[in-house]
């Protein structure tokens, strides 16, 4: 099983990814970060760094991952600009 979470080093997002983690140890968990990598790792849980407001950033980064069965968006954004 392939999981990939949007925004994964938030507290919300970084929940999501520890516990995804725990409960599908058969899964390898994909998340993504903005800037700093979390402390936090697992061996099934590989950190990718994406810009989400960046449109050349989520376009490399979508051909880079073949199949995901779930996809948890933990990402917000008030402005671009």
């Amino acid at each position: 099983m392939e999981i990939l979470i949007v925004g994964g080093n938030g507290g919300i997002g970084l929940a999501v990814v520890r516990e995804a983690a725990a409960r599908f140890p058969q899964a390898r968990v994909h998340a993504t970060y903005r800037k700093q990598q979390p402390d936090w790792q697992h061996p099934n849980v590989v950190w990718h760094q994406v810009d989400v407001s960046q449109d050349e950033q989520v376009k490399a980064f979508s051909e880079q991952i073949e199949h995901v069965d779930w996809l948890v968006n933990c990402v917000g954004m008030l402005h671009t600009q």
